[in-house]
């Protein structure tokens, strides 16, 4: 298997706050928006701790031949919790603190919506926490 293309979800992301459940007020920042991304936890929601899941659209790639598979990957995205395609979960078990990839070729649709969690628990967290890197599209062809 190679890649043979690839592109990168980058472009504002949404961002909801997840947990805790406290109004806009009482948490001091908007409990949800968009942001440019990459963007540090501590840029974006400073000394708040928590659990904010972020989401991006994006289409199906079109013209795929059956030897295609289309995969969602990161690199070096720490503290998910969850990734979600369609509001269904990936697989927790091919998550790591350096990344992700899954095969969602057959989960796809016309339009999808990707989601991750991601958590931050204290001060030195933020500093390396939150959208760090765009999630990318891969197209890996089976034939060599």
């Amino acid at each position: 298997m190679k890649i043979i293309h690839q592109m990168r979800l980058k472009g504002p992301w949404d961002y909801l706050w997840k947990s805790p459940e406290l109004t806009s007020d009482e948490l001091g920042i908007p409990t949800e928006g968009r942001h440019k991304i990459p963007v540090l936890w501590k840029n974006c929601f400073g000394e708040r701790m928590g659990l904010v899941v972020w989401s991006r659209r994006f289409q199906k790639p079109t013209n795929l031949d059956k030897s295609e598979r289309v995969m969602i990957a990161t690199h070096k995205l720490a503290g998910v919790q969850a990734v979600c395609l369609n509001g269904k979960p990936l697989p927790s078990d091919d998550q790591t603190e350096s990344g992700f990839r899954f095969d969602v070729t057959e989960a796809l649709q016309a339009s999808n919506i990707l989601e991750i969690e991601i958590r931050c628990e204290s001060a030195e967290q933020s500093v390396s926490r939150g959208m760090t890197e765009p999630a990318i599209i891969e197209i890996w062809s089976l034939t060599e």
